[in-house]
């Protein structure tokens, strides 16, 4: 058999030295480097995101807290200037109204 030939024993060593080597070298250069470098960045993403998550989580519960003070307050103004605001309105309907009525009562004596 010649796979088994001391002859050759040195051959086929070295070509399966060199194919792992070349092997190893292409796997570690074009497949490992760029998959450490994305499981680095998910890495880093997701830092980024949880530290987000904190920060929005935080700016949350002050909103809360700002709305539990202020929010009636806020919804008493709103109401209060709309109520006024239709009450105007109302008033000026009103003596509009009123004006119109007598004009156009003046304008039919005549």
């Amino acid at each position: 058999m010649p796979q088994l030939d001391i002859l050759t024993f040195f051959s086929q060593i070295f070509w399966l030295v060199i194919f792992f080597w070349s092997l190893y070298a292409i796997s570690f250069y074009y497949v490992l480097v760029p998959i450490c470098f994305l499981l680095k960045m998910r890495h880093k993403k997701i830092k980024l995101l949880q530290g987000n998550s904190a920060l929005l989580e935080q700016s949350i519960t002050d909103m809360n807290l700002f709305y539990d003070k202020t929010g009636p307050l806020f919804w008493n103004v709103i109401i209060n200037s709309l109520s006024k605001i239709a009450t105007n309105y109302k008033e000026s309907h009103n003596y509009h109204t009123e004006n119109s009525i007598k004009w156009i009562n003046s304008q039919l004596n005549k």
